[in-house]
């Protein structure tokens, strides 16, 4: 039979709100415009080479490609704004967020 919560305390200790909704998490670790989008798309189309390099190196690091991403934008945006920590993926976290505040202060 049912089991009908009467407080917030019987609601907050119910197995139902153990449940929690997956968290969507990326490699970016910076946001970016629908324009930045783009523009990097349009200047990234005729590089085959970039292609390659990224492609070898996702070998050794999945989130690559992404780092590639933010890379460009960190010299291309006007004001980078970055994504909360909780969005961003294990590997975001360990690799491409420090190697871009390296990047950023040099």
């Amino acid at each position: 039979m049912r089991n009908p919560y009467r407080t917030i305390d019987d609601m907050l200790n119910s197995p139902w709100a153990a449940v929690a909704p997956p968290v969507e998490t990326t490699d970016r670790v910076l946001r970016s415009t629908k324009l930045e989008d783009s523009i990097y798309k349009d200047l990234r189309s005729g590089d085959g080479g970039l292609d390659q390099i990224e492609q070898d190196a996702e070998k050794k690091l999945r989130s690559f490609p992404a780092l590639s991403r933010d890379i460009f934008q960190t010299f291309y945006s006007l004001m980078p704004r970055k994504n909360e920590a909780e969005a961003l993926s294990t590997a975001a976290r360990k690799f491409n967020a420090p190697i871009l505040d390296h990047v950023t202060r040099s």
